[in-house]
């Protein structure tokens, strides 16, 4: 998706760049989850920021900021249930 980092980018640079790459990714997409193989990166970040969340090591600014592009924190995979009469 075109990240520019640096070894100069602080943590929270970092962090604004793959918020704006995760909000671009919700405009094509219409969610937030985003796949491995659509971008390894950006797949991390996100799985990074539902683990910060479980461990409570990220802001209140940032979880407020993830939640208002409706972040979904918890990841479900309904499994394909057959009908059976």
């Amino acid at each position: 998706m075109g990240l520019k980092l640096s070894k100069e980018n602080s943590t929270e640079e970092k962090w604004n760049l793959f918020y704006d790459l995760l909000c671009e990714y919700k405009i094509s997409n219409g969610n937030c989850r985003v796949t491995k193989s659509f971008d390894k990166e950006l797949h991390t970040w996100t799985a990074s920021q539902r683990r910060a969340k479980r461990i409570n090591t990220i802001t209140p600014e940032k979880i407020l900021k993830l939640e208002e592009i409706e972040f979904e924190w918890e990841l479900t995979f309904e499994s394909k249930k057959k009908n059976v009469l």
